[in-house]
């Protein structure tokens, strides 16, 4: 409570104020034989309180709090002697006594207030004894109110009753708590200082700084990690209530390879958590032991909480079995529904986590019956129904495509699990580039290329084959002597493949060769008036040196009405610039020619330009939502631009709203929206790995706004993003999915203000409070460092992944910190761990289901 933080602080501060009184009055006196006995006195009390402390550290509390009640007698008995105004040399040696005593009391309190100053060093212990002591000076030296020192003596008074009270509660319980654990192997077990029979259990601090040690055995500088994932129990009512929402723990066998079985504990009001074995290796500690092996925590992305305990009979674990009885992982079933099921995959001690489709699942089981092989047999509830569904499932498979799981990859193809993802398996044998996919019809798009040695002939257009050819702004012939490299080169040779998505092994039966030299650069599925649909438009470019002029087509496919194998383009055009970008917006077909972007129609048998925007230097990426466009640039940035189109269609025009600060160079490989409400903001991926996030506000300060977009966060995730994808998660809620070049999937999610300042506030806590490898900031680490910009750079991105750590924390570390932000601990859980969730979870299709009886689906 907030009397219990703030009574220690501020008896200290009294404490010194009214010893610092007392020092100054024998100072201003003159009296030096009152000086010296009251130094003697405080050397006394330091010389008598710090010995049988030092073996018995618990002391110094007590010692403090018995100071305190002291003292404040002694104040009472000196004031009412002096209110009484009895004179002479009996009262004169009365008070040098009583100064004497309080000087004793006064050096007897003074090691427990050293040290702990010493050791918490913040400003809510500092501020409250500031306050005590300038107060207590206040007064002692007012003698116009002489009652008013009455208060002090009488805040004392109380102040060490209630210590007293409360220390003494303390070390009870904690006397029990190692004489239930059983001599000096339960005192070394939970934290005990010292070695006598009297030692106390250390009461374990929420928050600590990243370099104080429990013990010096370890060199600060040399710090590795250090983090408390469980705390020793308080015992009594705190261990009942903990062990009363414990909804199961259970082991079960992952994977054979494994050293040992995976724990799975389920409480309420934390994420599903599973634990994975391993034996430690270092003194011989565990062999020959009955159960030798020590859990460690395994952090997953799929937080959930488990809100309550099952209402009835309920399986938590369903360990599945290979045909030889081998394990083949797991499947945990939360205890109600609204949470997914998930799926446990190990490989090589690696553990994968998959959730199952929806979050109705009341039972799970493996299935083995000759009427339908293998498969799994599921129970499912709705929420708020009686009725459950019983299904027959059957594992998820790609037709022609390698996987694994149960079934073996050569008699049964499915999806392979021991996988981040789960992923189905096609060798292309050629580096793919560019791919675009079109859901409602299942067609795929994919520019592949390999290999081949470069031509002998000098690089250049032949002018009979060159439609362009009498266009003399084009450079066509290099300004030097061409002459043959001494060992042939290679260069790429790019392939267009397409096919339906129902079957990928045969993707490529349908497939264009384009000419040497020319690259594929963009790729979109359109439905354009006057060619079927749907059509794959493409994009390319040629840059064959830096004295040649860089060329580009534009080439419209499709599969409609043709046999398979090479497929002609049912439109292409040459141009003079390379091709970055195509798209569709309603009936117009758009696409960029250098820094220009054009909107043309298709009529009478050609596409007509209606429109041209001027970009800056090259366009490089493009997104679209309703009649904005969002343009990326080689160089300048952003671009955002509204199409415009009136009601008599003779007027169309394609204006810049606002453009991104060009104080700043930014390389924009990909850009897109995202959507919070009515809430839109611009988000552009550079070169560096680095995403930036851009809000655009009609509304202008004189330095951001209106023309120049508002610059929101910059966030760096360590890898460049290509690719990009805007998807709904959630009602009103659209996040930007990114791929990286180092192997990651990302994803951007908008959140409302609310919830954003309670996750600041949360990851400021934890990587100010928390050890982390090497001492480093996690939150600095994010940080872009670029050029300076118009206005401080602003923090409106948060990594997710530092806030999956709170989920994992040791309940009284979590406790402590909400206690901190002033919020319960369910409420901080609730609202920030969705934050920190995989969002590919809500684009999971949900599992088929039935009001009542037996159906069949896919899982």
């Amino acid at each position: 409570s907030l009397e219990a933080r703030l009574l220690m602080p501020v008896a200290m501060g009294v404490l010194l104020g009214r010893g610092w009184h007392v020092y100054s009055e024998s100072m201003t006196g003159g009296s030096v034989t009152g000086f010296v006995f009251c130094s003697l006195g405080v050397l006394l009390g330091v010389a008598g309180a710090w010995l049988p402390s030092s073996r018995r550290p618990e002391l110094r509390l007590q010692l403090f709090w018995m100071s305190c009640l002291l003292k404040g007698g002694l104040m009472a008995i000196a004031q009412l002697r002096m209110s009484q105004g009895q004179g002479g040399q009996s009262q004169g040696d009365a008070l040098a006594v009583n100064s004497f005593l309080s000087s004793c009391l006064f050096g007897a309190a003074l090691p427990h207030v050293a040290l702990k100053v010493a050791r918490q060093l913040e400003a809510e212990l500092l501020m409250p004894c500031a306050l005590g002591m300038l107060v207590a000076e206040t007064i002692c030296g007012n003698e116009t109110f002489p009652l008013l020192q009455v208060g002090v003596s009488l805040f004392l008074l109380v102040a060490g009753m209630r210590g007293l009270a409360a220390s003494g509660a303390g070390a009870g319980a904690a006397v029990a708590a190692v004489e239930s654990k059983g001599g000096r192997a339960g005192r070394q077990a939970h934290g005990g200082e010292g070695s006598g029979d009297g030692a106390i259990v250390k009461d374990h601090e929420a928050f600590f700084p990243a370099t104080v040690l429990d013990s010096h055995r370890y060199s600060p500088h040399f710090l590795m990690r250090q983090r408390a994932r469980c705390l020793p129990g308080r015992g009594g009512a705190a261990d009942a209530a903990a062990a009363s929402v414990a909804v199961c723990a259970e082991l079960v066998e992952v994977d054979a390879e494994d050293c040992g079985p995976s724990l799975v504990l389920m409480l309420v009001g934390r994420p599903i958590l599973v634990y994975r074995p391993f034996i430690p290796s270092s003194d011989g500690e565990g062999e020959g032991a009955a159960f030798p092996y020590h859990f460690s925590i395994f952090e997953h992305d799929m937080l959930g909480l488990v809100e309550r305990t099952p209402g009835g009979p309920h399986r938590a674990v369903a360990a599945l079995r290979k045909a030889g009885g081998l394990p083949a992982g797991a499947v945990v079933i939360p205890p109600h529904t609204g949470i997914p099921a998930l799926w446990l995959a190990a490989r090589r001690n690696q553990l994968f986590f998959h959730p199952l489709p929806g979050a109705q699942l009341a039972g799970f089981s493996q299935l083995q019956a000759p009427c339908c092989g293998s498969g799994f047999f599921a129970l499912s509830q709705p929420p708020g129904s009686d009725v459950v569904a019983a299904q027959v499932l059957a594992p998820s498979s790609a037709s022609g495509l390698q996987g694994g799981g149960l079934q073996n990859a050569q008699s049964q193809p499915g999806f392979d699990l021991h996988w981040p993802l789960p992923v189905a398996i096609h060798v292309l044998k050629k580096t793919p580039h560019v791919m675009a996919t079109q859901l409602e019809e299942g067609m795929v798009g994919l520019a592949v290329s390999d290999s081949v040695l470069e031509a002998a002939a000098p690089p250049g257009e032949d002018d009979n084959n060159d439609p362009l050819a009498e266009d003399w702004s084009i450079v066509r012939n290099p300004p030097v002597e061409f002459s043959p490299p001494p060992m042939p080169r290679t260069q790429p040779r790019f392939e267009l493949w397409i096919d339906g998505a129902k079957d990928l092994a045969k993707l490529g039966r349908y497939r264009f060769t384009f000419d040497t030299g020319e690259h594929v650069l963009s790729m979109q599925w359109v439905a354009l008036p006057g060619f079927p649909s749907p059509s794959l438009a493409v994009g390319t470019g040629v840059n064959i040196g830096e004295d040649l002029t860089c060329r580009g087509r534009i080439l419209i496919f499709s599969t409609r009405d043709r046999e398979p194998g090479v497929l002609p383009a049912i439109y292409q055009r040459a141009l003079k610039w390379p091709v970055t970008a195509v798209g569709q917006h309603g009936n117009y077909f758009l696409h960029s020619e250098g820094f220009k972007l054009f909107f043309e129609k298709w009529e009478n048998s050609n596409f007509n330009k209606l429109a041209f925007f001027d970009a800056s230097m090259c366009v490089t990426a493009m997104a679209s939502i309703k009649n904005f466009l969002l343009l990326g640039d080689l160089r300048k940035g952003l671009d955002f631009v509204q199409w415009k189109e009136e009601n008599d269609g003779n007027t169309r025009t394609l204006k810049r709203l606002s453009r991104s600060p060009p104080s700043g160079f930014i390389t924009v490989l990909a850009c897109d929206f995202v959507v919070c409400g009515k809430s839109l903001g611009l988000v552009a991926l550079d070169h560096t790995g680095t995403a930036h996030l851009y809000q655009y506000s009609p509304h202008s300060d004189g330095r951001e706004g209106d023309q120049l977009l508002r610059s929101c966060a910059t966030f760096s995730m360590g890898y460049p993003c290509r690719a990009a994808l805007r998807l709904q998660t959630e009602a009103g809620v659209q996040c930007m999915f990114m791929a990286s070049g180092g192997g990651e999937l990302l994803c951007l999610k908008p959140i409302d203000d609310t919830v954003y300042r309670t996750v600041a506030t949360l990851l400021g806590m934890l990587a100010t409070r928390l050890p982390y490898r090497c001492g480093m900031n996690p939150r600095a680490f994010r940080h872009h460092e670029g050029p300076p910009a118009l206005v401080a750079p602003r923090k409106n991105i948060e990594d997710a992944v530092l806030l999956r750590l709170f989920a994992f924390l040791s309940t009284p570390l979590q406790a402590g910190v909400a206690e901190k932000m002033r919020l319960p601990l369910l409420s901080l859980l609730k609202s920030t761990l969705p934050c920190a969730t995989c969002q590919l979870l809500n684009l999971a299709p949900a599992l088929p289901a039935k009001s009542a009886g037996v159906g069949q689906g896919g899982a």
